[in-house]
């Protein structure tokens, strides 16, 4: 198992499966400093293998979402 950052999820063949990952935090901040991470964020909210387990939104274009990746069983 390896570690591994968004970017180079995003820019490679690397699976999510791969890295070693519990959680996943998405702000939208950092997708607004960072645009390539917007492919990320859609991977989140859309893969079944992510379950949201926090959302807030205070302000506008301040949200945090928090995603917990589901092993696969072995």
């Amino acid at each position: 198992v390896k570690e591994c950052r968004g970017d180079s999820l995003i820019n490679s063949d690397n699976k999510i499966g791969d890295c070693k990952i519990d959680y996943v935090i998405s702000t939208e901040r950092s997708i607004s400093k960072n645009p390539f991470l917007q492919k990320f964020a859609e991977v989140l909210q859309n893969d079944p293998a992510f379950e949201l387990v926090y959302e807030k939104n205070e302000q506008r274009g301040h949200k945090i979402s928090i995603f917990k990746y589901r092993q696969s069983p072995n």
